[in-house]
């Protein structure tokens, strides 16, 4: 039935005087509803009404539907006494022009179209703030990305400088102890018979799996002339997981140069280090690379870490 009506100013304004049956009025509300052009075009419909009752405009007919259906509530006769009062502000002053129906909206919209209209604004607002909420959260995201940045580079270098010092101080050990050989040394400059069997010099040094981030070159370790064993101590996450150890020196080309086979990690709170030596004639000038291989609970064996390094001779 209400597919052959068109939404024209004809139809808005019966439907404000009440002169519809149900179905037409809930066909029109579902228009203004769904529609804001529909809606802006009521608001103006309703104003250009109120502004012909209050000019007298209208017929005796629209005067009584207007009086007994749109004046039933006392929202609907503050609009309309609103319009009477500019109406008569303009005319005192002899204007000609008609009164301005926007200027009327604001106090001649009915309940529920002030809703929409209210709720559109909520809209809007909430919009607004969600964009602002958006931007403060992404501000406080990046400055978080920042500290954090900030603090794993601190961590990384804390840990470079213990793993120099704990490398510096193996380096002094081993100075006194060939200070101390070479004061028992006797005056021919021959060792003295108890210590010609002496073990050759052994230096060790801390790897870390991969490259030490913020330093472009591998870790360099610095081997006097009198070192005969070579014993890296190379820390693994996790080593309990793993029954046991292999590693394999390569050279830069990535040639096998060394290995070593079920070595034993050794427990620490944070993980574990497995330790393993090798003679110093193995490493000359360059760099290399450890493969560290474990074998685990289920005999399968898997590629645990990479070390690289490189080795400067004195």
């Amino acid at each position: 039935m209400c597919s052959d009506l068109r939404l024209s100013d004809d139809l808005m304004s019966r439907y404000l005087l009440g002169e519809l049956s149900e179905a037409e009025q809930d066909w029109v509300e579902e228009q203004y509803f769904e529609d804001n052009a529909s809606f802006e075009r009521l608001l103006r419909v309703e104003g250009e009404l109120i502004d012909s009752y209050v000019r007298g405009e209208l017929s005796e007919h629209e005067r009584g539907k207007f009086e007994t259906y749109f004046l039933t509530s006392p929202h609907q006769r503050e609009k309309v006494e609103f319009a009477r009062t500019l109406f008569r502000a303009t005319a005192e002053k002899g204007s000609a022009y008609p009164i301005d129906a926007k200027a009327v909206q604001s106090h001649a919209i009915p309940w529920w179209l002030t809703l929409r209209s209210s709720m559109a604004s909520v809209s809007s607002s909430i919009r607004y703030m969600a964009g602002a909420l958006a931007m403060v959260l992404i501000l406080v995201i990046g400055l978080m990305w920042v500290q954090n940045a900030r603090l794993e580079n601190q961590l990384n270098t804390v840990r470079s400088e213990m793993l120099r010092l704990k490398e510096q101080d193996l380096k002094n050990q081993a100075e006194k102890e060939r200070s101390h050989l070479e004061r028992s040394r006797d005056a021919s400059g021959r060792a003295p018979g108890s210590l010609q069997n002496l073990a050759p010099f052994t230096l060790s040094f801390v790897l870390t799996p991969g490259l030490v981030r913020g330093i472009d070159e591998p870790r360099r370790l610095v081997v006097p002339p009198n070192i005969g064993i070579i014993q890296l101590q190379l820390e693994v996450e996790q080593a309990s997981g793993y029954r046991s150890f292999r590693a394999v020196l390569r050279s830069e080309d990535g040639d096998e140069l060394w290995s070593q086979s079920r070595l034993q990690p050794a427990p620490i709170n944070t993980g574990g280090f497995v330790v393993l030596s090798l003679p110093a004639t193995f490493l000359s000038n360059g760099s290399y690379l450890i493969n560290l291989f474990g074998r685990g609970s289920a005999e399968r064996v898997e590629e645990v870490a990479d070390y690289h390094f490189s080795v400067m001779r004195e």
